[in-house]
């Protein structure tokens, strides 16, 4: 990790220098005393609640990481919507969810991101083991459905990513075209770089043209999907994305075309994450090399079913998937390797 970097039980006690840059937010930076303040302000609020369980959704990223982290200091059980429509707000009541964030577009909420008045309040560090939250898988093949995760997975996953790329990226922004409510814009767009010490962009950027835009510093990574990637043209702006320390792609196999137009134009070469919600992040493959497993990870087949064997999941090998279908191809190529 970066010198300043911490573990996610950390993320929101007062342990970095207060000038760090914590995310990019409605056109302002937002450094290290500003999210402590705006945390501790919402552990106030939250604690004494009755309510245990909250639905959270917002818009942008940066009040979701402050509403997040003081949501588990509050003691309170976190549930990620994966959008924040009328069906979707009414099902999670019905789990007993409260709703907090944004939706209500009539009523927009004040996250009191610039309260300054953090004194008399000394937050503990979570407990990785004990903290917990739910996220949905993406419903692809149904229903979405819900998944609890403790944060441990999420911070040995997070130390594997920063392992395999963190000198890669170095200082670099973080920049997104996809959502933080889903598991890999989550650990994307917020948990990897609060814990790395990275600044995150908060709004999603639509298009590439945008994102390149916003850039501020000069080194950026992009966090985007192989639904982003493949609308890349020649009007793309190449000479921003060729600056770009590394772009990320997950959600989906990239296709060839896609992959080699934006090397050609740009040099740049795409680092593909294959995993899912219920598993996190199971390999990775760039260019045309094949794909890899993380390091812990191993899979396994038996009578046609696969199996992996995941230091994220600490539990017995997890039932992945049948030998048919495109994700099952996928399989047999880390297999053959």
């Amino acid at each position: 990790m970066l010198n300043e970097g911490i573990v996610l039980s950390d993320c929101a006690l007062t342990r970095r220098d207060p000038a760090t840059r914590i995310a990019y937010h409605a056109g302002l930076y937002y450094h290290a005393d500003d999210f402590y303040a705006a945390v501790s302000y919402w552990v106030r609020e939250l604690q004494d609640q009755p309510f245990q369980r909250y639905a959270l959704f917002t818009e942008d990223a940066y009040p979701f990481a402050v509403l997040l982290f003081a949501l588990f200091h509050a003691g309170k059980q976190v549930w990620i919507a994966g959008n924040n429509r009328p069906g979707t707000a009414q099902q999670l009541q019905q789990h007993d969810c409260r709703l907090i964030g944004d939706w209500d577009a009539g009523q927009p909420l004040d996250y009191h991101l610039t309260s300054t008045d953090a004194s008399a309040l000394s937050l503990l560090p979570l407990n990785l083991e004990e903290t917990r939250l739910v996220i949905f898988t993406s419903g692809s093949t149904g229903q979405p459905k819900p998944i609890e995760k403790r944060l441990i997975q999420f911070q040995l996953e997070i130390t594997a990513l920063e392992k395999q790329w963190g000198q890669q990226l170095g200082r670099a922004e973080v920049l997104a075209t996809v959502s933080h409510q889903h598991i890999y814009g989550l650990l994307f767009r917020v948990l990897w770089p609060l814990s790395a010490g990275r600044c995150f962009h908060s709004p999603i950027y639509i298009n590439p043209e945008t994102l390149v835009n916003a850039i501020q510093t000069g080194a950026a990574c992009w966090v985007a999907s192989p639904a982003h990637l493949k609308r890349l043209d020649q009007n793309s702006p190449w000479d921003g994305i060729a600056g770009l320390t590394a772009i990320f792609s997950s959600g989906g196999a990239l296709h060839e075309a896609a992959r080699q137009q934006i090397n050609a134009n740009s040099g740049q070469q795409v680092i593909e994450i294959y995993g899912s919600s219920e598993t996190g992040g199971i390999g990775w493959r760039q260019h045309d090399t094949a794909w890899q497993l993380f390091d812990g990870m191993r899979l396994s087949c038996t009578d046609g079913s696969w199996q992996l064997h995941s230091p994220y999941l600490q539990i017995p090998p997890a039932p992945l998937l049948q030998r048919g279908g495109k994700k099952g191809a996928i399989l047999c190529q880390f297999m053959s390797e």
